[in-house]
């Protein structure tokens, strides 16, 4: 049997179509992984205070902006990445940060990850809040522009994560 070439064409477009799908479906896959990795790697740099982990994430010249909740409303507090590298090995207790149900997207060279998290110091609990870690692809890999969060200290759902250990 012969296949008629106009349909032999529409075959050939049709296939060519579905592996740049599945490259590109495999291109963020890829992509969506290693910016999670790169988020979780900076929480545990904060939960560890190690700047040397830190440093290789953070483009420079980026900054966190926090948003804290109180009486007056919301208040935005920034810091730049060479702020809070100076700070983090010098603070005083035991830091844990967690993320779940962690949305990313990516658009080009741009990712983005967006997270509840809570955040306990010496075993307490702090406060909670969303984080969302902005990322730009660099030669060396995904890195942070910038992280900003909310700090609420009331009003926070359970962590599906339990309590912390």
């Amino acid at each position: 049997m012969t296949i008629p070439p106009s349909l032999a064409r529409v075959l050939l477009i049709a296939s060519m179509v579905v592996v740049v799908q599945s490259v590109g479906a495999q291109s963020s896959a890829t992509d969506s992984a290693a910016v999670l990795a790169a988020a979780q790697t900076l929480l545990r740099s904060i939960n560890t205070r190690d700047s040397s982990l830190a440093g290789p994430l953070l483009l420079p010249g980026g900054v966190f902006v926090s948003i804290r909740e109180g009486s007056a409303g919301w208040t935005p507090r920034v810091q730049t990445h060479a702020e809070f590298l100076t700070s983090l090995p010098s603070g005083k207790g035991q830091l844990l940060e967690r993320i779940w149900s962690p949305r990313i997207t990516i658009e080009g060279a741009l990712g983005e990850v967006r997270a509840p998290y809570d955040f306990h110091v010496d075993g307490k609990f702090s406060h909670c809040g969303v984080d969302v870690f902005t990322l730009v692809k660099a030669t060396n890999g995904w890195i942070v522009s910038g992280l900003s969060y909310t700090v609420q200290q009331t009003g926070c759902a359970p962590s599906p994560l339990g309590a912390p250990k």
